[in-house]
């Protein structure tokens, strides 16, 4: 009998009903959410999916009570019940002093969990039965949003880039940073922010190595006296002697190569006049 109730006690703990999704297991096909898919590929135990009914001959469904106690961590790091953060307001709609959401408006509103139609259903159904029918708030309803401070820092650094400091700010001070900073408005400083934004990158393979063949396109003037097309060489980064001048992200005297993906980029980069123009790969435009 303890043991049937503790884990009754466990199915039911933190705001949880998992009763419904005993024996319940989703595969990654029919999860909505990139995150949701990492973690059901790391957690998968099942090889059939209750929903889709597909049957691999792999393990690649996940135990859906592990699934939703792993949503339901996720949204407790920006959420909370409003009982723990917000004061009463019988005016308002809600009846509490701030914005609240319900379960199904969070999924729907605030994470963008496009749940389709069936199966999908069923299992958006489940999941919203797993996490209860609880009111929602943000963690620190009366401080700023965490993508408030992150764009606050993304301001700053922006700013600094573009009209103070294009290179060497790793020791940059800001008063005004340091002020948000100590208000707990901004994130990060300068060089946090390079370190945040590097490991999002390498966290969400945003990195990648391009295949060689791979078209990259510059754009550069051309004289009339000279060929209609420019060598590799030419269309390369400039000779030392010729990188005179401060660019997007090098300063005088250090050659880079810049380029772009697509030819339509290179000359809306390159071009702010009417110009006759070398574009790689290799053929001339009148603008």
């Amino acid at each position: 009998m303890g043991r049937i109730k503790h884990s009754l006690d466990d199915l039911n703990a933190g705001g949880l009903d998992l009763r419904g999704v005993i024996g319940k297991h989703a595969c990654r096909r029919c999860l909505p959410d990139a995150g949701l898919k990492h973690f059901a590929k790391r957690h998968a135990v099942e090889a059939s999916c209750d929903y889709c009914g597909r049957v691999s001959n792999k393990t690649k469904a996940v135990p859906m009570s592990e699934l939703i106690r792993f949503i339901d961590r996720r949204i407790a790091t920006e959420f909370d019940q409003p009982e723990n953060g917000l004061g009463r307001d019988q005016e308002s709609s809600n009846g509490w002093d701030g914005e609240v959401w319900s379960t199904s408006d969070l999924l729907d509103d605030e994470f963008g969990l496009e749940f389709q139609d069936s199966p999908q259903a069923d299992l958006r159904q489940d999941i919203l039965d797993g996490l209860g029918d609880r009111q929602w708030c943000p963690t620190d309803p009366y401080g700023p949003r965490s993508h408030d401070r992150i764009g606050a820092s993304w301001e700053q650094f922006r700013r600094v880039l573009m009209h103070e400091r294009r290179f060497f700010f790793m020791q940059y001070a800001s008063s005004a940073l340091a002020r948000r900073l100590e208000r707990d408005e901004a994130a990060y400083d300068l060089p946090g922010w390079l370190d945040a934004l590097g490991r999002y990158a390498l966290r969400n393979d945003l990195i990648v190595t391009l295949p060689k063949g791979t078209p990259t396109y510059r754009v550069q003037i051309k004289k009339k006296t000279e060929p209609a097309a420019f060598d590799a060489a030419r269309m390369g980064p400039p000779p030392r002697r010729l990188a005179n001048q401060s660019n997007r992200m090098s300063p005088p005297g250090v050659p880079m190569f810049y380029g772009a993906a697509d030819s339509k980029t290179a000359l809306l980069e390159t071009v702010d006049k009417s110009a006759r123009l070398v574009k790689a790969p290799a053929y001339a435009v009148d603008l």
